[in-house]
């Protein structure tokens, strides 16, 4: 019927790929660790969410992956992984003025 709408439950995303395509590696490294920020804090505020926990863990080891691969994202810390290198990452980088090597 016209102008009715169905209402659908909201899907999470679970997997696949966060990066937005964004024009440099620097822009690209922020848009993951901002999101990787928002889904950790989303996650401490909704503590019996599982699956938001799962994401949250992904987009941490996503963040990871990428500073790896780029030889980006220096106080993140090798030995971290999931959401602890998305806090410990997102710490060095609000206390360094923006195109400063980490």
């Amino acid at each position: 019927m016209r102008g009715q709408h169905e209402h659908r439950p909201v899907r999470r995303r679970t997997s696949g790929p966060l990066l937005l395509s964004t024009s440099t590696t620097d822009e690209r490294r922020e848009t993951l660790l901002r999101t990787a920020g928002l889904l950790d804090r989303l996650a401490l505020a909704e503590p019996d969410d599982r699956a938001l926990d799962v994401v949250a863990v992904r987009a941490g080891d996503e963040l990871a992956a990428f500073d790896r691969l780029h030889g980006t994202g220096g106080g993140g810390g090798k030995e971290l992984a999931g959401r602890a290198y998305t806090r410990r990452a997102h710490a060095t980088w609000i206390v360094r003025p923006r195109g400063l090597p980490e």
